[in-house]
């Protein structure tokens, strides 16, 4: 037997929060354990590469804005912070208020999936979705910030939900293949 501090057998790493399937969010570089058939067990899943420039940036140029502006600092975040970003439509009417990334690279037949955090203002409902030429152009959901439900989808989702987070916010995802 050798004499010293033994090694580690694993290691674990993620980069940013994440959450468990109640919607408790877990912080960076911890891992989550989830109640199972057998007891508690770490979530292992695949790694991810965000593809959305400035997702936390939501004043940034990267975000093409349609009919509406964005304020920063606009209250208390679901992490505590007072970085929560407010969408405020214009009274334009019959037109699309929105904000959405650019278009990104797609592989065919890959699923991507799109998440956002959202609370009920001005607004009950939002519209979350892939929406390119590589997802049917109509690949979206829509989801009711005060019941916590997706009341419409469109084009075809592999998966979608709503989460319920903390202080009336909910984490809001689609999944589709491109």
């Amino acid at each position: 037997m050798m004499a010293g501090k033994m090694q580690p057998i694993a290691t674990f790493t993620r980069n940013s929060p994440a959450y468990l399937s109640d919607g408790t969010q877990v912080d960076a570089n911890v891992p989550r354990f989830e109640q199972g058939k057998f007891g508690k067990a770490v979530l292992v899943e695949e790694g991810t590469e965000n593809l959305c420039g400035y997702p936390l940036d939501l004043t940034n140029s990267n975000w093409a804005k349609s009919y509406c502006s964005v304020t920063s600092n606009a209250g208390t975040a679901p992490d505590g912070t007072n970085t929560l970003f407010k969408i405020k439509e214009d009274t334009t009417a019959d037109v699309v208020h929105e904000i959405r990334t650019p278009s990104m690279t797609t592989t065919s037949g890959t699923y991507y999936t799109f998440s956002v955090i959202a609370k009920a203002g001005e607004r009950r409902y939002i519209r979350v979705g892939l929406t390119t030429a590589q997802f049917g152009d109509l690949t979206w959901v829509v989801a009711d910030l005060q019941s916590g439900t997706i009341v419409n989808t469109s084009g075809s989702p592999s998966s979608y939900g709503i989460v319920p987070l903390v202080s009336g916010f909910y984490r809001i995802y689609i999944t589709a293949q491109a």
